[in-house]
């Protein structure tokens, strides 16, 4: 196997800038890679209150998983077209991609799948996917 060809293809600018992936009924979220920079600087951010807890393996659970969500929020669900609540369209915020992967576990499922597959930031298949839409 030769890891360039199996893994040196993605685009380090689209991990960081997003790239806009339908995930459903014609919802489209822009996403950036889960590993991103950004992503982990402000994770790291978030849970430095809590090292202590952390090292001692006592952190909350639920804690825990709000924090990373938050993060994911505002550094990996960069924005969204086509996504309604109640038959109201729902403009993009990092709070409310919060609230909406909070309550909607699914939707924070298609949108982590989505970021985590290299794939998604390949720049070959980002272009053939501009020139389809």
């Amino acid at each position: 196997m030769d890891l360039r060809k199996e893994y040196g293809f993605t685009d380090k600018s689209l991990e960081s800038e997003g790239v806009e992936v339908e995930i459903r009924s014609g919802a489209i979220v822009k996403v950036a890679r889960t590993n991103n920079p950004k992503f982990k600087e402000y994770l790291r951010h978030l849970l430095k209150p809590y090292e202590r807890q952390m090292q001692r393996r006592t952190m909350d659970d639920d804690l825990l998983n709000d924090l990373t969500l938050r993060a994911v929020a505002k550094h990996v669900l960069l924005g969204w077209k086509g996504i309604y609540l109640d038959n109201k369209r729902v403009k993009y915020s990092p709070e409310k991609a919060f609230e909406l992967m909070k309550e909607f576990e699914d939707f924070q499922e298609d949108v982590v799948d989505a970021a985590s597959m290299r794939e998604t930031f390949r720049a070959a298949v980002v272009e053939e996917n501009t020139k389809n839409s």
